[in-house]
């Protein structure tokens, strides 16, 4: 059981509410100090991400963070124990302690922390809602997404120390209790993982006739289907899709800006500041409900190459858009869905950039079942995606009530809320969580538009 300390005092970081009266607060300036070294381009890349601190790029598929510069020669030198933060989200706690000797992006602030304190400890608390609350007040907004950090106003936050000793024990102890809970969390994304992969795999056996009690036939024109119930129909795309191509042009107010994302086809609020947008949307084509939408090039690289519209609205032209007949959307959505997610495609791609021309995927054969059976076949994967997303969603609120909970023992610890200094560490296994890997902005991946 932990304890409270006897005697309170204000903190001067009013986030903190009371500390413990031999707790000192320090303006961050005093302890740390604001550092720049250029002109080494051989050494690692890092980064920042949300709640996970400072990470390496080569960790991360690339895709949630900006690409590194051609020219790296401005990029700054991170040692260990370097407090970095992104300065246009550190309001949003992108900062951290770095364990790793690299280099950042010339856009971050870097410092270097007082060998006399406790660099995990700083890494615990730089990262707690007490501490990211002052680079709010630090930062100056621009839109609603990015505030600027303000180096002068960060200079002038505070930072709240114990004595080394008592530093060294509250790491050991939250060391000890974060790696229990992330035991439970990672059961639990282990389990949403396992009943993704068998939705995806209960969609493509049925959409690909592997669960058909039909007698079989064995194909040769498909890469990645070796046989298909009999009574399915060969079919070319160019028999059941129609290729469509409306500019907006000087329109584009009329339109809401839609996306192709691994959430499938969303709508984009430009005003929200997410993202890059053109000036010019008159290049945008015009996307019904029922519409197709597919990304044919850079396929291995886009995290989803094929959607099916629920809305109207304009996306980029850049992608390939087909109106369906003589066979149900929705199924064609999950035939592709699942060749998309084995990335089955290839035998197609041309060029540095894998890409599928139009005529070549017009050509593509497919075999098909009546309409009859498609609109069963879709009406199984449906009841199956909602059992599925259930349980998924049950699993994600025990992963928030988890994280609810580690944030509350780092403030309690972090902020003298609890007393453990007495507190006997026992022997552990050290689990950190397995990190779903985010973008800059929280959001899912969207797949890259060109204009």
């Amino acid at each position: 059981m932990t304890a409270r300390y006897s005697s309170l005092k204000p903190s001067k970081n009013k986030f903190n509410g009371q500390i413990p009266t031999h707790w000192n607060d320090v303006p961050i300036r005093s302890v740390c100090k604001f550092k720049s070294v250029q002109n080494n381009v051989g050494e690692e890349l890092l980064s920042v991400f949300l709640d996970r601190g400072v990470v390496r790029y080569s960790d991360t598929s690339g895709k949630q963070v900006h690409k590194p510069s051609e020219d790296m020669s401005k990029y700054q030198l991170v040692e260990p124990r370097d407090i970095v933060l992104n300065n246009q989200q550190a309001w949003r706690g992108s900062v951290g302690v770095s364990q790793y000797r690299g280099i950042v992006s010339p856009a971050y602030i870097v410092m270097s922390l007082d060998e006399s304190i406790n660099d995990r400890f700083v890494n615990y608390m730089i990262r707690n809602q007490a501490c990211v609350a002052q680079f709010v007040l630090a930062s100056k907004g621009v839109g609603s997404i990015q505030r600027i950090l303000s180096p002068t106003k960060l200079k002038s936050s505070y930072f709240t120390l114990p004595s080394r000793e008592e530093q060294d024990q509250i790491v050991r102890y939250l060391d000890w209790k974060i790696s229990q809970i992330n035991k439970q969390i990672n059961l639990n994304k282990k389990q949403i993982a396992l009943l993704k992969e068998l939705n995806k795999q209960y969609i493509s056996n049925l959409v690909f006739g592997k669960t058909s009690n039909a007698p079989m036939k064995k194909i040769t024109d498909i890469p990645w289907l070796n046989y298909v119930p009999e009574h399915w129909q060969r079919v070319r795309n160019k028999n059941i899709l129609s290729p469509i191509k409306t500019l907006v042009g000087d329109k584009s107010k009329e339109f809401q800006l839609l996306s192709l994302t691994t959430r499938g086809i969303i709508i984009r609020n430009i005003e929200s500041g997410k993202g890059k947008f053109p000036s010019d949307f008159s290049t945008y084509q015009i996307v019904k409900k029922g519409n197709l939408v597919f990304c044919l090039f850079d396929i291995d690289e886009t995290p989803r190459t094929v959607g099916l519209s629920e809305l109207e609205g304009m996306i980029t032209g850049a992608y390939d858009t087909f109106e369906v007949h003589n066979a149900m959307p929705e199924f064609l959505y999950y035939y592709y869905l699942s060749v998309d997610n084995i990335k089955a495609l290839k035998p197609y791609y041309t060029g540095l950039r894998k890409v599928i021309k139009q005529d070549v995927f017009m050509r593509i054969p497919i075999y098909l079942p009546s309409n009859e059976e498609q609109e069963i076949i879709v009406c199984q994967i449906n009841q199956n995606e909602k059992n599925i997303k259930n349980l998924i969603e049950k699993f994600d609120r025990q992963i928030e009530q988890l994280n609810d909970i580690k944030k509350k023992i780092i403030f309690d610890a972090i902020t003298g809320k609890i007393d453990v200094r007495n507190v006997e560490i026992p022997a552990y296994e050290s689990c950190e969580e397995n990190g779903v890997e985010e973008s800059m902005f929280d959001d899912e991946l969207e797949t890259s538009e060109v204009d």
